[in-house]
């Protein structure tokens, strides 16, 4: 993008945020879509934000068939289950052959959830994907990608209203199921004593949910659920060694 601002406009940062130019651009890109990232509203033009290389998802044990150098790269990482980070001109420029198959595709909020996986489970750990908060133009991509290739995703964030608004948008976004996101799930986790701030987020896959976090007035960060998590996600070895 800076380089195309600078061959267009004169000056590298013409289309940075906030600049004139960029905003109508933006305003002419999202009339028909209010709800994608910036990086996502320039690469669906073809114009990749700090060249697809800044904006990346955090993944693991993703399947792939095929050649391409992407997919060679998810492979080498998922057969030793190591965490592996894909960046935005990997899924658009190389984009791999997912197989997802039938085990659905958990994704979670905090990369925590990542590094514990990979350390208790490794290989024997179903498919995962960390959004690091917010998703970038890279999460969304790949979810997009998994989806179309037929893969089912399910959602574990914390129990905050910025998670709450998170898990709202891949919800209905991607289509994921919650998991472990339910009014009973957030009342069984032991008390926090982090008091929750801010305006209340209707979730809107489980009303109750955000009656019983005003209630109740605590965050549960996903961190102190995570054994739960990894007893949900760890693959059962079948008697000839493959994974179940």
């Amino acid at each position: 993008m800076s380089t195309l601002a600078a061959n267009c406009l004169g000056d590298a940062h013409g289309l940075d945020d906030g600049q004139p130019v960029a905003t109508l651009v933006k305003r002419a890109l999202c009339i028909d879509d209010q709800t994608s990232s910036t990086d996502e509203l320039w690469a669906a033009a073809g114009i990749l934000v700090g060249g697809g290389i800044t904006s990346m998802a955090l993944v693991l044990n993703l399947s792939v068939d095929g050649g391409g150098a992407t997919a060679s790269i998810i492979n080498a990482a998922a057969g030793s289950g190591e965490p592996l980070y894909l960046t935005l001109r990997q899924l658009l420029q190389d984009p791999p052959i997912w197989t997802p198959g039938t085990t659905p595709i958990s994704i979670c909020e905090n990369p925590a959830v990542i590094a514990e996986a990979a350390h208790a489970l490794g290989p024997n750990c179903a498919p995962l994907i960390c959004t690091r908060g917010q998703p970038s133009a890279a999460v969304t991509t790949l979810l997009a990608q998994l989806v179309g290739a037929g893969g089912r995703l399910r959602y574990h964030g914390d129990f905050d209203w910025s998670g709450i608004r998170i898990a709202n948008g891949i919800i209905n976004r991607h289509g994921a199921r919650p998991w472990r996101m339910g009014a009973a799930d957030y009342l069984e986790a032991a008390d926090s004593g982090k008091a929750l701030t801010d305006d209340l987020v209707n979730a809107s896959w489980d009303p109750e949910l955000s009656r019983a976090m005003q209630g109740r007035g605590q965050v549960i960060e996903e961190e102190r659920l995570i054994q739960t998590l990894l007893a949900d996600i760890g693959l059962r070895m079948s008697p000839n060694g493959s994974r179940e």
